[in-house]
This record gives structure tokens, C-alpha cells and sequence, in this order.
């Protein structure tokens, strides 16, 4: 009787301790990982996307739903490690990813160019020469230690006045992308939105850039650089994803 409840305990023992060391590996994974992996994370839920009135009161509101989002956030974010962190301008983008900046005491840099974009229903007229950099983008005094600009030249609004203007910018988010991380074992969050974000996740798969994914609010995608220097994609919206046939 005394070697069966002896030979038991070292069963319920090794138990405990093969679990605690997955949890550990899982938990590793999930931080630090080896090679470039871009996690998207579109902001929490405005008054915009429950009425879809997009008036800039509306899209600097949360919905009741988008606050619970927003206070989440950091709990959605606790088992990863980010060497960068990128936003878009906006109020909204900005506001989602605060508290966790505050929590982890690190800053966001602002890319102007990951601004929402492409809604736009005139899609015949060429983009400009040049990105319109227009008025200089101001934060709030409590947000002033957590978010920084690129450089001098990138702390303004971009003017969109077509789709393909639109276009432009993504475009230029992809290659500032691969220009400062491609290649390297990095790992970094964008919070950006809807039209874009589906956008920039196409052009990084080598897909034509038409909008087709569906990114939730306050929900992580995932992407992944191979070796030989292509990207895919890991999860869509927080869940895992497989390519299908009728994308």
C-alpha cells in the first residue's frame, strides 16, 4: 500500500511539473520570438462603427462596448514582448493603446501614413506626386510621454482626398515596414484600423491590396516573415487562420 501512494505522488509530481514547464513554453512563445512577427491591433469600438455616422465626433467616441475594449487591452497584450510599438494618429488608435503604455511605461511611435484611409468612392483619380502633409498632429498632456513621431518631417495629417491617395499611404506603411524590420528578429504591434489595416496585411502577403480580411475591434492579427523573406498570416482577428479557397 505504501509504494502504490508513493508511486502515485511521483505521477501527480511529474504531472505538475511536465504542465508548469509547457505553461512556460507557451508563455515564451508568446513573448520573445525569433524572426520578424507583426501583430495588428485595429482600436477599440467608436460611436462611429455602431452608427456608422463617421463624423470626427463619433470616431473620437467609444462606444460602451469599445471602453470595455479599451480597459482589456493591456490584459490582451500581457504575454507578449514588443520591441516596437506603431500607431496611427488618430484619437482612437491613440486612446486604445494608452493604457497599456502607461502600464508598461513604453511609448508608441505616431506613423502619420498608418492613418484609416480607402473609403473613398472615387477610385479613378490618380494619387498625388507626393504624400500631402498638412497640419501638425497634438496630442493631450497625457499623452504627451507615450507617443513619439518618427522624425520631424512625420508629426503632421496626412490630406486623403481620393482612394488611390489612400493607396499611397499604405503603401508607404508596407515599405517603411520591410526598410526597418524585414529580415530582423523583431517583434512589433501596429494599432491601426479597418481599411488600412486589411490593406497593409495584403500587400505583406503578396496579395492584391482590395480589403478582402475582416479585422475585429481590440483584436490581434499575426503575421510571420519566412526566411526567404515572405510573410504569413498566423491569425486573422484573434483567431487562428487557414487560406481558403474562396477568398
Amino acid at each position: 500500500m505504501i509504494v502504490v501512494l508513493h508511486r502515485n505522488l511521483h505521477v501527480a509530481i511529474l504531472s505538475i511539473l511536465v504542465t508548469a514547464w509547457i505553461g512556460c513554453t507557451e508563455a515564451a512563445s508568446a513573448g520573445k520570438q525569433s524572426g520578424l512577427h507583426i501583430y495588428y491591433l485595429r482600436h477599440a469600438e467608436t460611436v462611429a462603427n455602431t452608427s456608422a455616422v463617421y463624423t470626427f465626433k463619433n470616431e473620437s467616441r467609444f462606444s460602451p462596448a469599445g471602453q470595455k475594449q479599451v480597459e482589456s487591452v493591456s490584459g490582451l497584450l500581457s504575454d507578449y514582448e514588443f520591441d516596437s510599438i506603431i500607431t496611427s494618429p488618430t484619437f482612437r488608435t491613440r486612446k486604445t493603446i494608452l493604457p497599456y503604455l502607461k502600464e508598461k511605461g513604453m511609448t508608441a511611435v505616431i506613423w502619420p501614413e498608418a492613418e484609416e484611409c480607402c473609403w473613398h468612392s472615387d477610385r479613378t483619380t490618380p494619387a498625388g506626386d507626393e504624400i500631402d502633409f498638412r497640419n501638425r498632429i497634438l496630442l493631450d498632456e497625457d499623452e504627451a510621454p507615450f507617443f513619439t513621431f518618427r522624425d520631424d518631417k512625420a508629426d503632421c495629417w496626412i490630406k486623403l482626398s481620393n482612394y488611390n491617395d489612400g493607396m499611397q499611404i499604405v503603401e508607404r506603411t508596407h515599405e517603411l515596414i520591410l526598410q526597418q524590420y524585414g529580415g530582423k528578429d523583431v517583434t512589433i504591434l501596429i494599432v491601426g484600423h479597418q481599411l488600412s489595416g486589411s490593406r497593409l496585411i495584403e500587400l505583406l502577403l503578396g496579395l492584391e491590396p482590395v480589403g478582402r480580411f475582416r479585422i475585429e475591434n481590440a483584436s490581434l492579427s499575426h503575421l510571420k516573415q519566412n526566411r526567404d523573406g515572405t510573410f504569413e498570416l498566423l491569425g486573422l482577428s484573434g483567431n487562428e487562420y487557414h487560406e481558403t479557397s474562396d477568398r
